[in-house]
């Protein structure tokens, strides 16, 4: 069974490769948060059929990451962030 904490860490993973901060915000010394421009993160909403990419954009918002724009059940999903990896070590 793969798990929500299976796919973050392989989401993980892609930005440590790319060089990109692992998290989405990060809490400034006035308590605000400030978005990490191009971090990665996993979209999880298991009650709209699974999960998908999406990467931080400057203003907060959050854009598609990668080719695939819909939800992936967890073993789907698994496959596809394995292609990421594969890919990115490929270069």
């Amino acid at each position: 069974m793969i798990t929500k904490a299976m796919l973050e860490k392989k989401v993980k993973r892609i930005n440590e490769i790319m060089e990109r901060p692992t998290t989405p915000y990060t809490k400034t010394e006035n308590g605000s948060f400030i978005t990490n421009h191009g971090c990665v993160v996993l979209d999880y909403n298991p009650t709209y059929g699974g999960s998908m990419l999406m990467q931080m954009q400057e203003q907060g918002g959050q854009g598609n990451f990668g080719p695939i724009p819909y939800r992936l059940k967890n073993k789907d999903m698994n496959v596809y962030l394995d292609g990421i990896i594969f890919g990115l070590l490929s270069r």
